[in-house]
């Protein structure tokens, strides 16, 4: 009965070592940026199916009419995971994202860095300050589609996030604020 209880106890702390080393977290630098207190977590996620054709599927076109509305001027574009439909509205130019299906993903627009929770901007200005403030991309996410959304190259989980471009001389990074004022290194 003892060496029963042993093997349990061991098989289960293997599991949890198994398990804490699955997910790591590390922290770099790049070339004369210093984000020692911003960690990335990389998930490895299914890639996403390319679309074929120049095409745009016609269920693409109807979900942005029924998730958008009627907008006038929309150009139409094949990417390589995306339909993506570039339009404007309220005076903001918009692109919406559809995936293979022809399902609405999310939409894409240009912020202000003001725009973020204020305690983000603050982080990113204290870890950040001999770094240089460039373009705020929000995404908003489909919250009834779940296929996951790729910006700058890197696919992600398909949620509402802020995308800061930093740069310092010819270094770029791009950090990722996500609804609950998180600031993480994206790219």
């Amino acid at each position: 009965m003892k060496k029963l209880a042993i093997l349990s106890l061991t098989l289960l702390f293997v599991l949890t070592i198994g398990q804490i080393n699955a997910n790591p977290t590390k922290t770099e630098v790049y070339k004369g940026i210093k984000k020692e207190k911003v960690e990335e977590t990389k998930t490895v996620r299914p890639p996403l199916k390319k679309l074929e054709g120049t095409t745009i599927n016609q269920d693409s076109q109807t979900n942005f009419y029924m998730n958008i509305g009627n907008i006038d001027n929309v150009v139409w574009t094949r990417g390589t995971y995306y339909d993506e439909a570039t339009y404007t509205k309220d005076n903001q130019e918009m692109k919406a994202y559809f995936d293979i299906n022809g399902s609405f993903v999310g939409t894409t627009t240009t912020k202000k860095f003001t725009d973020l929770f204020p305690s983000a901007q603050k982080n990113i200005k204290k870890l950040y300050e001999d770094c240089t403030i460039g373009k705020v991309t929000y995404f908003k996410a489909n919250p009834d589609n779940r296929t996951d959304m790729t910006l700058y190259g890197v696919q992600f989980e398909s949620q509402s996030v802020y995308l800061v471009e930093l740069s310092k001389g010819d270094s770029k990074i791009i950090l990722m604020c996500d609804g609950q004022e998180n600031v993480t290194l994206f790219k």
